[in-house]
Formats: structure tokens, sequence, C-alpha cells
């Protein structure tokens, strides 16, 4: 339960203070309560565990990559229209720079972001298509290649998009957890009868399907 604690609290820790009250507020209070605790008590995050952390996050919750392109910010084609107004659900505003960039080189891009702050690269970046954003960074200088990447995920954190996705991402980690306990109550008298090496190999097996499982399991032994 801790680890899908200390996860909940980094992501929201991420997102700026009243991101984070609204998405609390929308959980049950009892484990808004415990994620507010585990904030406040959370120690220095390394950075590859916050790496670490948000590209599981992504991983389990985005089957594709957050919409960062043009179309995300374009104008509303009459079917788009139509469809807003059948599903009652706003479709996303047009944005002049996703339509500029849409339209621009890659070689412009690049150039005209040569002497500009990483920020800055990596916010002009957020608004073109996903596609051709890898290309983009791999024309940039090779030092500035990793700070930029991880300034565009850091900017996707805070997208509006996460809030839901987080909420949702950290209820179906304290499900799996209240699956992996019921699962081990029932798996540890099975492996407190075999005789050591059995539970040894079992265990060292388990740890390729299920580390926390067999975390679980084996503090549980005897």
């Amino acid at each position: 339960m801790n680890q899908q604690l200390r996860k909940a609290a980094i992501l929201i820790a991420g997102l700026d203070r009243e991101s984070a009250d609204q998405l609390l507020e929308q959980m049950p209070e009892d484990r808004a309560e415990q994620i507010r605790r585990m904030i406040f008590s959370l120690e220095s995050v390394s950075p590859s565990e916050e790496s670490h952390t948000l590209l599981e996050f992504l991983r389990l919750t985005q089957p594709s990559p957050p919409t960062t392109s043009a179309e995300s910010h374009r104008v509303p084609a009459k079917s788009d229209a139509a469809e807003s107004e059948r599903t009652g659900k706003p479709h996303p505003p047009t944005h002049p720079f996703s339509d500029m960039l849409s339209q621009a080189s890659n070689d412009f891009i690049v150039a005209s972001l040569q002497s500009e702050h990483p920020q800055v690269m990596a916010y002009v970046l957020t608004f073109v298509a996903s596609e051709r954003v890898a290309t983009l960074v791999a024309n940039l200088p090779g030092e500035l290649q990793v700070d930029v990447l991880q300034r565009i995920v850091e900017i996707h954190r805070a997208s509006e998009w996460a809030g839901q996705e987080i909420q949702q991402w950290i209820a179906s980690q304290f499900s799996a957890d209240q699956q992996r306990s019921s699962l081990a109550s029932q798996l540890s008298p099975l492996l407190n009868s075999a005789n050591q090496k059995a539970r040894g190999e079992i265990l060292e097996h388990m740890q390729l399907v299920d580390q926390l499982l067999a975390h679980r399991l084996d503090s549980e032994s005897p």
C-alpha cells in the first residue's frame, strides 16, 4: 500500500496547488487524507524515481502519447461540431500557434529554437504534431535533447488531461493493491507449508511476474 501511496503522492506533488487540491477533493476522504500525509512525509525524490513513476502512469493510462499536436488545437470541422452537439462535449479550442507550426518546416522550427532557453523549446514543441517531435528534438544540440524532453513531459503532467487520468490511475493502483493483499493472504499458508528450497524458487519466479506480491509474501514468512 505504501508503494502505491508514494507513487500517487509523487504525481500529485508535481501538480500546481490548485489542480492538486481539486484532484484530492474528488477522491474518497480517507484516500485523499492518506495521500496528503504521504506528500508531506515525502523525502527527497530522485529524478529517476520521478521519471519512472510518471512513465508508468503514462504507459498505463495513455494507449498513445498525450495529444499535443496541431490537431488538438485545430478549428473544429463541421463533423467535429456535429459530434460535439451530439455528445454534449466541447471540442478542444483552436490555437493559432499550432496552425502556424503545422505549416512550418522542421528546419525552420529548429533554426528558430536554436538560441532559446530549453523551457521555451519544450513549450513550443508541445504545439507540434507528436510524430514530428522526435525528429525536431534529434536536430537540437545534443546536450539539450534530454533536458528538452524532460521539460515536455513536465508540461504534459500539468496539462488538463492529467487530473482525471491521475485519479483513475490512483484508483486502479489501490484496487490492484487490495487484490494483491487478498491473493497474498491465500498464498501465504501454501508457501509457508512448503520446504525452504521450494518456497525460495516459487518466490524467485514470482519476482518476475509481480515484485510487490513476492515482497509481501516474503515479508509474511514465519
